[in-house]
Parts: structure tokens; C-alpha cells; sequence
């Protein structure tokens, strides 16, 4: 799994792990919104959110950019990434009931 921290990648990464967060933190607030004062609130949903993207990119990442997270994804990877967090958005709004890529049992987080 690609440890890419929002907070210490690249800036072509940052940026793209970045829209990944907010994707998903305003589909959340779209169905469960949040106080903007809810610090603690909003500090959980982003980990929790965090999280999800990692087991999203084990789920879709092919095994050889798993093992070696450093190399730089092609386009067609990205795509992957691209689909299957709009997908999630989709999920979490409940425009569809497709529950999204499943984790590979030897991508599963230990």
C-alpha cells in the first residue's frame, strides 16, 4: 500500500490525495453533515476517510505498485484511483448500491 501522507507528498500526489479526501469528507457531510466547529468531528471523519483511501488503493492498486509504492503511477493507474473514489462518493450518497472494488485477500490491512 502507497503510504503517501497528505500532509508530506510530492506536489502532483498532494494534490490528487488531497481531492481523494475531500471527495469523500463532502460526500459524508452531503448525508451526515458536520458542524464546521466540530474540530474532534471533523478531525475523526478525515482519519476515518484516511483510512478508507488506503484500503480503496490496496482494493485497486495492481500487487507491483503495493510493493513498490514509490515508483510513479502511469495514467491508467490513476484512473483506477480516480474510478474507485468516485465510486465510493457515490456509494457514500447512495446514488448506487454497487458496493465498489473488495480488498484482495493479499492486499487486506493487517
Amino acid at each position: 500500500m502507497p503510504r503517501v501522507s497528505h500532509e508530506s507528498a510530492q506536489p502532483g500526489v498532494h494534490s490528487y490525495v488531497d481531492w481523494q479526501i475531500s471527495t469523500l469528507m463532502l460526500a459524508y457531510d452531503a448525508m451526515d453533515p458536520l458542524h464546521r466547529d466540530d474540530i474532534d468531528g471533523l478531525a475523526r471523519r478525515e482519519n476515518t476517510v484516511v483510512t478508507e483511501l488506503q484500503q480503496l488503493a490496496r482494493a485497486v492498486l495492481p500487487v507491483e505498485y503495493l510493493l513498490y509504492p514509490q515508483q510513479e503511477y502511469p495514467p491508467e493507474v490513476v484512473m483506477l484511483l480516480t474510478r474507485a473514489t468516485v465510486a465510493r462518493a457515490a456509494i457514500i450518497l447512495g446514488m448506487t448500491e454497487v458496493k465498489g472494488p473488495e480488498l484482495r485477500p493479499d492486499n487486506e490491512m493487517t
